[in-house]
């Protein structure tokens, strides 16, 4: 009775599996060959195509180690491989395998590698040949690392082209050129949300609608489409290895329209901008006095009201409240809000010094870096001349002005950062200053959103009780200011000009007021779009 056999075939890319030498095809035949001439029954013959032999994760090995189990489909005598390499590439997983099939007395026979058998010697050849194929897939790892690091050094992106664009080849080079199906729609993608008009989920309806797919074919998903917002390399930032390029494609969108991208995300994944079917103008932000929860909200569709309520209605006996009677309290305690123009003079004039030294240590880090910015275009410069004199080769040229490039990079990454950074100009602290007095004429006509913006800059709770509010909690600017020398003057909270609090009390709070204009600019100019639509 001949003996039974499975072959085993494998190549790690698509390309390898076309006819030639190391394809599939060829593998399954010199096996069959061996088979034949050594009288062996061929059952089953499986095949990977496009698995890396550093996983364990192919279909046609986990079919294999099925044959080589306690319960196999059939029982079989030896493997046939065209050689030890295709059964993997990790060593260690690749001996375990051995171990385990000399216990079941199954054969591995590599038809091109005669001289591994099971033999001293043969194993000996075996353990050897397991480092090497290690060896080489690991050193080829290396080597594409390394032209892949170095493509993107060159500005240009090193893998599978992002949706948008297409991997071509120009000039013998890979590259990235525009498709000419979906680049369209990813720059409608940035434009329209940029408008703030869109949620995700609307945006990514239009887009489907007018054919935007991935590169197989398949709809966009939502998770998908965020992704795309949220990277850089629309307006052209790499990002490689833990390292950030300017990239040489053609751009999908501005930096400046993109980062308005970035903060519509933010808007609508903190704030009421986000879809929903019933919104809460004080959504999480009053809470029951007696039972110390935060109300929930019902919605009443026969009487075709709105009504806040504690979330335990077993557990306390407060009534429900009418949501709009609340919303009409929240306006009076708005409308009773002022700041003075001689209030928002004195802190201006207050926390200019403090801005005027954080001005003064930029500067000094600014001139660091801009002086090391001219050594290394100095640097540049210098290897250019010697090449065209003929000193420096074209080899060692082309390793050092790469360096030097990613050099300048950095340098001017750190430059905008700082720039970026910089101290806020007091005019930005006055306009926050003039918006916040402005709110008791702007909160009764403006949009739900923008009053939810409103009531965000000068509380973060209300306490009810009684359907009454009995005690609104200011945010930690607001109730600074109402600390020291607070004077109520017609119910009017009017901070006193002779305050108290240092400059750098004021400038902790900076940040805060800084992110609430940029909200609130955020806001108008979708109203104001809104609007010209």
């Amino acid at each position: 009775m001949s003996k039974r056999c499975v072959i085993y075939c494998r190549v790690s890319t698509a390309e390898q599996a076309a006819p030639g030498h190391h394809s599939l095809d060829a593998q399954e035949t010199l096996c069959k060959r061996y088979a034949d001439a050594h009288t062996l029954q061929v059952i089953e013959v499986l095949r990977d195509e496009g698995y890396s032999g550093r996983t364990t994760r192919r279909p046609g090995l986990r079919r294999l180690l099925e044959y080589t189990g306690t319960e196999p489909p059939q029982p079989i005598d030896a493997i046939l491989v065209q050689d030890t390499s295709r059964m993997g590439r990790d060593s260690t997983e690749y001996m375990l395998f051995r171990r385990d099939l000399r216990q079941r007395s199954i054969e591995l026979i590599a038809v091109t590698q005669p001289n591994i058998d099971s033999s001293p010697e043969g194993m000996l050849v075996d353990t050897i040949m397991a480092g090497i194929n290690q060896y080489q897939s690991e050193e080829k790892a290396r080597r594409v690392s390394i032209a892949m690091m170095k493509k993107f050094e060159d500005g240009w992106w090193p893998s599978r082209a992002p949706i948008g664009y297409l991997n071509v080849v120009r000039d013998g080079h890979h590259i990235l050129a525009p498709d000419p199906e979906r680049f369209p729609l990813m720059q409608l993608a940035y434009r329209e949300y940029a408008t703030g008009r869109h949620t995700q989920e609307g945006l990514l309806r239009i887009l489907t609608e007018q054919g935007l797919r991935d590169h197989e074919g398949r709809n966009i998903t939502r998770g998908g489409l965020n992704k795309m917002l949220a990277n850089p390399f629309a307006w052209g930032l790499m990002r490689w290895d833990g390292q950030e390029r300017q990239g040489r494609h053609e751009p999908l969108t501005d930096r400046q329209t993109w980062e308005h991208c970035q903060h519509v995300t933010a808007e609508h994944n903190k704030y009421v901008s986000r879809a929903r079917k019933h919104t809460f103008l004080l959504a999480g932000l009053t809470t029951c006095a007696l039972c110390r929860a935060h109300h929930t909200r019902t919605v009443n569709r026969k009487k075709r009201k709105r009504y806040v309520h504690c979330q335990g209605r077993a557990r306390c006996p407060q009534p429900y409240i009418p949501e709009n009677a609340l919303e009409a309290q929240v306006a009076d305690l708005v409308q009773r809000i002022e700041l003075s123009d001689a209030f928002i003079t004195a802190v201006i004039e207050r926390i200019h010094d403090v801005f005027e030294r954080r001005a003064t240590i930029t500067g000094r880090k600014k001139a660091i870096l801009l002086r090391e910015q001219t050594l290394a275009e100095e640097k540049r410069r210098a290897a250019e001349h010697k090449l065209l004199a003929g000193v420096l080769t074209d080899e060692a040229f082309g390793r050092l002005v790469p360096e030097i490039t990613v050099e300048l990079d950095r340098l001017k990454r750190r430059l905008d950062d700082l720039e970026g950074s910089r101290r806020i100009d007091t005019s930005v602290l006055r306009e926050v200053f003039q918006i916040a007095k402005d709110i008791p004429a702007a909160y009764a006509r403006s949009q739900p959103a923008m009053r939810r913006r409103y009531i965000e800059f000068f509380f973060t709770e209300f306490i009810v009780k009684d359907r009454t509010i009995v005690r609104p909690v200011p945010t930690p600017f607001f109730a600074t200011l109402l600390q020291f020398d607070r004077v109520r003057t017609k119910g009017v909270w009017q901070p006193s000009v002779n305050t108290n609090l240092t400059a750098e009390q004021y400038v902790q709070f900076v940040p805060w007021l800084s992110e609430q204009l940029v909200k609130l600019r955020g806001l108008v100019l979708h109203e104001n779009l809104a609007r010209s639509s």
